[in-house]
């Protein structure tokens, strides 16, 4: 395994470490969000909380604007989240 892999792992686990210590529900969703971003090396990210067929709440980072989540994701890719249960990694889920 390489260094930079090593060093890699060693912040994700670090991060993760630190995630654990955030109790506001909505700080700790936003934190994680990032850290996802970061660990995958995506360039976006969303986390939407569903009741039922409602979403309650969602974060995002690496969106370009300030517009509503709504407006940059496609509705196609979060309902199949929500029927699916699992998480959708996708090239095309923006608008």
């Amino acid at each position: 395994m390489g260094e930079a892999r090593v060093r890699a792992e060693r912040d994700l686990y670090r991060s993760l470490l630190d995630l654990a210590e955030v109790a506001e529900p909505q700080a700790f969703l936003e934190e994680a969000c990032g850290l996802l971003i970061r660990a995958s090396a995506a360039s976006a990210g969303l986390i939407a909380l569903f009741d039922g067929e409602t979403m309650v709440w969602s974060t995002s980072s690496g969106l370009q604007d300030e517009r509503p989540v709504l407006d940059h994701v496609s509705t196609g890719v979060l309902r199949a989240v929500r029927d699916e249960g699992r998480t959708v990694v996708t090239s095309s889920a923006l608008l």
